[in-house]
């Protein structure tokens, strides 16, 4: 597992409920959560309407990493802990998906989701918009959560204002770069990974991870469940490529 991980992340960098969940939330009002700064350094973008996916997506990561020790990479533990999640009711169907989704998710990175989205039922501008977000984060050359969320929200603009977009398309496309650009925040600001911040380990550790996350919101979202699902999801996929590949590369 760990070779495919190495190849993974060199393929990537080189292809440069307690509560309604569903009730958007408004950005940069989480307390729970280390949201100081400008703009450009917090997570949030208000224009997003589903931006509480990534929050939701932030908040149960925090849990999940906050439960398991730092060396606990198992999908069973990933799964049982995000069960027991004690503040938004996650699906017993999404629960059950889970070991398999992971699996795949972790697999699938490799290719950076080209297959994914083809094969997805959306139309052909949604599968322009989500490949538009998995190229603009493989195409990251350096650690930059300003620059990234930038050009992140540069496209939610796009999408927010394409009236050719039909509303669920719109939908799948805002969560999964919601979830996008609070994951990068999560790993850029509230994780400090064994790897040099400099080094070329780091970059692709991180373009792996932010990757991986998208592209599982898009996979959840497509099945018309609620915002925590997809969080939950794509939490998951966080957790067991962001903290495997901490020591899956030799070297930097």
């Amino acid at each position: 597992m760990k070779k495919q991980l190495i190849l993974v992340a060199i393929m990537l960098f080189a292809a440069s409920c307690k509560k309604n969940a569903d009730q958007p939330l408004i950005a940069g009002s989480y307390p729970s959560l280390n949201l100081a700064g400008s703009n450009e350094t917090s997570p949030g973008n208000s224009l997003n309407p589903y931006d509480s996916t990534g929050y939701w997506h932030n908040r149960i990561l925090v849990y999940l990493n906050g439960r398991l020790g730092s060396a606990d990479h198992s999908t069973a533990n990933i799964c049982n802990a995000i069960a027991r999640f004690p503040d938004a009711a996650i699906s017993p169907a999404v629960i059950q998906q889970l070991p398999g989704s992971i699996t795949q998710d972790t697999l699938d990175v490799k290719d950076g989701f080209q297959k994914r989205i083809a094969v997805s039922p959306y139309g052909l501008l949604t599968k322009k918009y989500l490949q538009a977000l998995m190229d603009t984060v493989g195409g990251m050359q350096t650690q930059d959560y300003p620059a990234l969320k930038f050009k992140i929200t540069t496209l939610e603009d796009h999408v927010v204002n394409d009236n050719l977009l039909v509303p669920d398309e719109r939908k799948v496309i805002l969560q999964a770069t919601a979830i996008a650009r609070y994951s990068a925040y999560y790993w850029t600001f509230n994780y400090t990974p064994p790897i040099p911040a400099a080094s070329f380990k780091r970059i692709i550790w991180w373009i792996a991870t932010i990757t991986t996350d998208a592209a599982s919101g898009i996979g959840r979202a497509a099945g018309g469940g609620s915002i925590t699902d997809a969080a939950a999801g794509a939490a998951g996929d966080s957790r067991a490529i962001g903290t495997l590949i901490d020591d899956s590369i030799p070297g930097y």
